[in-house]
């Protein structure tokens, strides 16, 4: 392949992938996180207490 040719075909893929990217639809909501994340601002932790990702 040239080398001209080369380049072009990534510049094509490039904006091929981009345009893929770009037309996904989004997430869906999940619900059980969304409740998580409400029950939070509802009930803020008391100052001084870290956040723990385990839940412990």
């Amino acid at each position: 392949m040239k080398e001209q040719d080369r380049a072009l075909a990534e510049k094509v893929l490039d904006y091929w992938f981009t345009m893929e990217f770009l037309a996904q639809d989004p997430f869906p909501d999940h619900p059980e996180l969304i409740n998580r994340v409400k029950k939070r601002k509802l009930k803020p932790r008391p100052p001084g207490l870290r956040w723990n990702p385990e839940g412990q």
